[in-house]
């Protein structure tokens, strides 16, 4: 399995060869300085990706030479889009070129804060047995007191149970995958 790698920035290609060697990756990805969004991928990649990742600015752009660069015998699409009108248009270029299966979600970074806590457990078993209601209502009017504190039960044990509460309000933004699926070249 080999990896590609289009970067547009000259700083960011030579950071990412270093990055990618210092993993022991060097081997398996290859980093080209190219425009994809206008240039295309490599003339060497044409009809030999199984896969195409995008995380760029306008993937529509893109999207024509992803259906040259995947195999003949098809191949999956997949792009990142910040917000959902790039989606929008991602999806729209698929379509028109050939692409089915296509499908965008969003994905949303949230932290769930998650705490071990004490609970008490209530005795329920006055609910149970149910009073009359004629007799509900001579108690109520005679001694309200007493009945309070006849169905009001105090814990006699406690349990102890993990639970997950999110933020009332979260920090961070969206984000829109949208896959596709190129069908083989004689489907199309």
């Amino acid at each position: 399995m080999v990896i590609c790698t289009h970067l547009t920035s000259t700083k960011r290609v030579q950071q990412a060869r270093e990055e990618f060697e210092r993993h022991g990756l060097g081997d398996f990805v290859t980093v080209y300085h190219r425009d994809v969004c206008q240039l295309g991928f490599s003339n060497e990649l044409e009809g030999k990706a199984d896969a195409v990742f995008l995380d760029l600015p306008a993937p529509q752009l893109a999207v024509p030479f992803a259906a040259k660069t995947l195999k003949t015998e098809g191949g999956r699409f997949c792009s990142f889009s910040p917000c959902i009108e790039q989606s929008q248009r991602c999806c729209i270029a698929l379509q028109e070129h050939g692409f089915t299966e296509i499908r965008s979600m969003e994905i949303l970074q949230q932290e769930h804060v998650v705490k071990t806590r004490t609970l008490p457990v209530l005795d329920l078993e006055f609910l149970k047995h149910k009073k009359p209601s004629s007799q509900k209502l001579d108690e109520s009017s005679t001694n309200e007191s007493n009945e309070t504190a006849d169905t009001v039960k105090t814990p006699k044990e406690t349990k102890k149970v993990l639970t997950s509460s999110a933020p009332p309000t979260l920090p961070g933004h969206t984000g829109y995958l949208t896959f596709a699926t190129l069908p083989p070249a004689f489907v199309r």
